[in-house]
């Protein structure tokens, strides 16, 4: 298991910022390159407690890699297997193993794993947790096609089968995993599905819905693990209240194209911005 000190604890509480929750306005502006999303391949948005559609557009029984929008289910894995232990701890540091690409983030705690939606920080997880008892999370999930054996490359799954590898997931699944966690209806215990909600990034839109909801960027592989970095996926899912209101959501987006800003991003700024538009009636 990595190893999380005392001292490493205490290192937590030095930049506030680096601890708390992404809250972020909703901006009508684009990315400083220009870029924006292009039209998704699937929105869907329903109801929490009966799981009415409120808007559906798109093939959302489609799946895909889930990219970082698995790091919902492992918070709520890590949190029930007792290796996470609050939104603050273990931190742990950036492994000498891990590629060079990694480094821009030396630390990691669970609320920035999420926040800085940390790669390493999931294979130091997922490492700890063993390939077994991932596994059997995802089965007793029913998370997407339940496969989890491997990653890209003849990988491992625990490296990397949620990023272009046997893991894959349609929008209409996501949207039914992310019911049960904000019911605390998972077979785990509601303690760690308290806790894996509490650190998922939250923003807020205009009209006062707060949405908590996580980003997953990747590209569609080869048979021979070959990304297609014209063909980009970008997700963006979770769940939005105002009042006593509260729906679930889900959007996937593939591109023709590739993007310098990973797709996941753009497909959040845009869902944001229509957001207040697509639940006017509710």
């Amino acid at each position: 298991m990595p190893s999380y000190s005392l001292s490493k604890c205490l290192k937590a509480s030095l930049p506030r910022f680096a601890m708390a929750m992404v809250i972020a306005s909703v901006s009508a502006s684009v990315w400083a390159n220009g870029e924006v999303a292009p039209s998704p391949s699937c929105t869907l948005i329903v109801e929490l407690s009966t799981g009415k559609k409120v808007h559906s557009s798109g093939d959302c029984g489609k799946r895909y890699s889930p990219a970082s929008t698995y790091k919902i289910a492992l918070a709520v894995m890590g949190f029930d297997a007792g290796i996470l232990i609050d939104a603050h701890n273990p931190v742990w540091e950036l492994p000498p193993t891990a590629p060079s690409q990694s480094s821009v983030v030396q630390m990691g705690t669970p609320t920035t794993w999420q926040s800085q939606s940390i790669l390493w920080y999931s294979r130091e997880l997922t490492k700890t947790l063993g390939r077994v008892r991932m596994e059997q999370y995802v089965y007793k999930f029913s998370y997407g096609n339940k496969d989890a054996t491997s990653g890209v490359v003849g990988r491992p799954g625990t490296h990397s089968s949620w990023v272009g590898g046997s893991l894959l997931i349609s929008a209409q699944e996501q949207v039914e995993f992310l019911r049960k966690l904000v019911l605390e209806e998972l077979p785990v215990s509601v303690r760690s599905q308290q806790a894996a909600k509490s650190i998922i990034p939250q923003a807020r839109t205009a009209s006062g819905w707060r949405v908590h909801g996580k980003t997953g960027s990747t590209w569609t592989y080869s048979r021979s693990w070959v990304a297609n970095q014209s063909e980009p996926i970008g997700w963006y899912v979770g769940w939005v209240s105002r009042e006593d209101k509260t729906f679930v959501f889900a959007r996937v987006t593939v591109g023709d194209k590739p993007f310098q800003t990973p797709l996941g991003l753009l497909v959040r700024e845009q869902l944001l911005q229509e957001l207040d538009v697509l639940m006017v009636a509710q």
